[in-house]
Order: C-alpha cells, then sequence, then structure tokens
C-alpha cells in the first residue's frame, strides 16, 4: 500500500514513476496497482509509469559493481526530469552474501543519487530478513538513505527523517 501511494501521488504530481520487480509476473503488479486505483493503461500510454522486471545485479559477468552500475543506467539513466522509483535490487536478504551485496547496493546506489530529481523507495519486508534489526545491516540502511519508513502489524506506522 505504502508502495503504491507513492507511486500514485508521483503520477498526480506529473512525475515519471518506475517499479521495479524480480518477479516474472509484471502483469500481477499493475492489477495490484489498478485495483489500488491507479490509471494502469492511461500512465502508460502517457510514458508516466513503467513496471518491469529487473534481475540481481550479482549475475553480471563482470561482477556486481558493473551490475549496480548497469542496472542503475536501465531504470534511471541520465534522466533530468522528476522521477519516483520503488526498486530494490537485491530480491532477497536470506544469506549472509546476501545482506552484505544489499549494503553494497545501498552505499552504491545511494551516493550519487543527489544529482537526479527524484526520490526512490527501497522496500524491504524486514520481517523475512534474518537479523534484520543487528547492527551492521540496520545502520548500513539508516546511514544511506534520507528516510525510514517501518509499517508494523495492525497498520501502525513510524516514519523517521535521518541526518
Amino acid at each position: 500500500m505504502v508502495e503504491y501511494h507513492f507511486i500514485q501521488t508521483g503520477l498526480q504530481k506529473g512525475e515519471y514513476c518506475i517499479y521495479t520487480t524480480h518477479e516474472d509476473d509484471v502483469q500481477l503488479i499493475e492489477k495490484k496497482m489498478a485495483d489500488f486505483g491507479i490509471d494502469i493503461e492511461g500512465y502508460k500510454r502517457t510514458k508516466k509509469l513503467y513496471v518491469c522486471r529487473i534481475s540481481d545485479p550479482r549475475l553480471d559477468p563482470l561482477g556486481l559493481l558493473q551490475g549496480i552500475e548497469n542496472l542503475r543506467r536501465s531504470i534511471i539513466g541520465e534522466s533530468k526530469r522528476p522521477i519516483r522509483i520503488v526498486s530494490r535490487f537485491i530480491r532477497n536478504i536470506e544469506s549472509e552474501e546476501d545482506k552484505l551485496a544489499n549494503m553494497f547496493v545501498e552505499r552504491t546506489v545511494h551516493s550519487p543519487f543527489e544529482k537526479y530529481n527524484g526520490s526512490f523507495m527501497c522496500p524491504y519486508p524486514v520481517s523475512n530478513i534474518q537479523s534484520a534489526i543487528e547492527g551492521a545491516w540496520m545502520q548500513n540502511h539508516l546511514r544511506n538513505h534520507h528516510t525510514a519508513i517501518f509499517i508494523f502489524k495492525g497498520d501502525k506506522g513510524l516514519a523517521i527523517d535521518l541526518p
């Protein structure tokens, strides 16, 4: 709901919006967005909304860093227009290797983001991340984002602006 609201608000403001997924069924996500009240076909027709499948940057034959750069370039490019993105480059955070790769992605993608005219939401289902609240992973994410939004069971939430 938070992701779709973020996209819907951007579309209403005339921003270009991109939603990425690692899942094969892009149409299912588009259906969920439509059920949320987003005019999928209208925004796709005006090229304001893109829902696309991405691959894990670790699969790039030239390595993780080049994979991150290729994904960043394919999603953001050199856009100067207002843009909103919902994306997570590492599909699942289940192992120590996943966690370390994800931390590296967050540091790498966030640092040059200041030059873009837009905002980027990185959704993480923390309940599925082993030991997410333990030091390193959470500290890395809080250090590399402007805001953190936590949604708890029972539809309660907390938003924190970060230094």
